[in-house]
C-alpha cells in the first residue's frame, strides 16, 4: 500500500516528510538501508552484507510489491531526498488474525533522539487502525533500552521474553516480545 506524504509534527524535527518510497528513491532507500545494516546490525535481524550486493533493481521490484500490496507498507523518513528513517509494516493475512499486524522499524544513528521514530510510530498505529488492524506486535533486542522505552511510551507492553534467538558477535541474545492493541472488542467480547 502507499502512503501519502506528511510531515513529522515535532518541534526538534525539522523537514522530515513520512512517505512510501517510490522507484525514483531507490539509490537513497539502497543507500539507507546499507548504512542501517552496518551501523546498528546488533539491534536488527539481517546480516550486516545482506544490502551489499544488492542491485536497486531488485529493490525496486519489492517496493513495488509493497505499494501493490493491500495490508503491507514501507513507511520512511525523508530529510530532503535523503532516507533517515524506515519502517515496515505487515499485516497478518491468516483468517483468525486479520486483525493483527507486525513491524520492524531502523533510524540512522545521526538521526535518532529526535522524534523520527516516534512520529513513525504514531502514524504506523493510525495507519494499522484504518485497515482494521489494531493489535501489534515485534519483538526487540532485551538490551536495546532506546527502543525499548520508545515502545512503551507509544503504549506498547512486554508480553514474553524469548531465549537466545538470535546470534550477535558470537554470542546468543535475548529478546523481548511486545504488544500493542489499539482498538478492537473489549476483553468481555
Amino acid at each position: 500500500m502507499r502512503l501519502a506524504p506528511s510531515p513529522i509534527i515535532n518541534a526538534a524535527v525539522s523537514a522530515v516528510e513520512l512517505r512510501s518510497p517510490v522507484a525514483e528513491d531507490t539509490a537513497a532507500m539502497l543507500e539507507f538501508l546499507r548504512q542501517l545494516l552496518h551501523e546498528s546490525a546488533e539491534y536488527l535481524n539481517s546480516p550486516t552484507d545482506r544490502y551489499d550486493t544488492m542491485s536497486e533493481e531488485v529493490l525496486a521490484q519489492r517496493l513495488v510489491r509493497l505499494a501493490d500490496s493491500e495490508r503491507e507498507f514501507y513507511m520512511t523518513a525523508f530529510e530532503g531526498p535523503r532516507v533517515v528513517g524506515n519502517l515496515l509494516f505487515s499485516a497478518y493475512d491468516v483468517p483468525v488474525s486479520l486483525h493483527c499486524g507486525q513491524l520492524a522499524m531502523g533510524v540512522l544513528q545521526s538521526h535518532q533522539g529526535i522524534g523520527i521514530a516516534s512520529g513513525m510510530l504514531s502514524r504506523c498505529i493510525e495507519e494499522a487502525r484504518a485497515l482494521s488492524v489494531w493489535n501489534l506486535r515485534f519483538t526487540v533486542r532485551t538490551y536495546n533500552h532506546r527502543a525499548i522505552s520508545l515502545y512503551e511510551r507509544h503504549g506498547f507492553r512486554r508480553v514474553g521474553r524469548l531465549e537466545r534467538v538470535a546470534q550477535i558477535g558470537g554470542a546468543f541474545v535475548d529478546e523481548f516480545l511486545y504488544q500493542g492493541v489499539f482498538g478492537g472488542p473489549s476483553e468481555s467480547d
